[in-house]
């Protein structure tokens, strides 16, 4: 029997994929740290690094998750109804396509003012910005996901780790994030932290890419497929978050059934290993059906 070593918490000891069981146990604090390698294969430095987290359940387990964690960051936010709180919501929503332009441009500004060298942040778009700045939608988006593969001549690749570099650009994204109005860790509106989960699941490979705009410093590159933002979604398993975008690229990709997405997954995330660690066919079921 295959034994996977996962960041935990873990909800089962084993795992059936078709009739090929595997055993399921806690990763060590090493095989944590190597589930964030690199693309070349180099594992970051800090060794506080966080180890990161088992992507959000969804479709039924996504009750029993929030009963589990009863202090999670979601489930303090959701209780909260006070006007500030109201204020930020509002706030994230008027982020257009020409407000999120703005802030992208002065991120770049502050960028070339921070770091005199002529090496870009060069970033690939996972999230709904990527829709949004290519006009696919018009819906507003809180913050912009990527995956870095080019950081300003660094050979550290990410601002999920604490370093000097990489806590300068945090601040320098937080500062802009708060004259904007945004509060507390919405003001971090450019992450990078689902990189680490996509990365291990397509084994540090990227997509095909395509320059879709070059700011002085900052460099931005989208999927030649869109396939592979829905394919992202589906594996990250956000259908509550993330239903009005995948139901866009749906539509645009003439995606109709559970048999055609789940194509599209295999595409891109073919390990029935990492499908089924992630649930994406409850993922699948809540969106399309049995």
């Amino acid at each position: 029997m295959t034994e996977i070593a996962l960041p935990g918490p873990l909800f089962s000891s084993t795992l059936w994929v078709g009739k090929e069981r595997f055993a399921l146990r806690i990763a060590t604090k090493a095989q944590s740290r190597a589930l964030l390698l690199y693309p070349q294969g180099r594992v970051w430095a800090r060794k506080e690094c966080p180890v990161p987290a088992l992507c959000k359940s969804h479709c039924r387990f996504a009750s029993e998750e929030k009963e589990w964690n009863t202090n999670s960051p979601e489930r303090k936010q959701g209780k909260s109804t006070s006007r500030e709180g109201q204020r930020v919501k509002e706030a994230i929503d008027h982020m257009t396509k020409s407000e999120l332009e703005a802030l992208l441009k002065e991120f770049d500004e502050a960028l070339v003012a921070a770091f005199p060298g002529p090496e870009p942040m060069s970033v690939l778009l996972v999230g709904g910005a990527c829709l949004l700045l290519q006009g696919i939608t018009t819906r507003p988006v809180d913050s912009v996901e990527v995956i870095i593969f080019e950081r300003l001549g660094s050979e550290e690749r990410t601002l999920v780790c604490h370093s000097p570099t990489a806590d300068k650009i945090r601040r320098i994204i937080r500062e802009i994030g708060k004259r904007h109005g945004l509060k507390g860790q919405r003001q971090q509106f450019f992450h990078d932290d689902s990189a680490p989960f996509l990365l291990e699941l397509s084994e540090y490979e990227f997509p095909p890419m395509r320059l879709l705009k070059a700011y002085r410093r900052l460099h931005l590159y989208a999927p030649r497929d869109i396939g592979y933002l829905l394919a992202c979604k589906l594996m990250l398993g956000r259908p509550e978050q993330d239903g009005a975008d995948i139901a866009v690229l749906c539509q645009t990709l003439a995606i109709q059934s559970r048999v055609l997405a789940h194509q599209l997954v295999d595409r891109y995330f073919p390990s029935p290993a990492h499908q089924a660690a992630y649930r994406l066919p409850c993922t699948l079921e809540s969106l399309f059906g049995k």
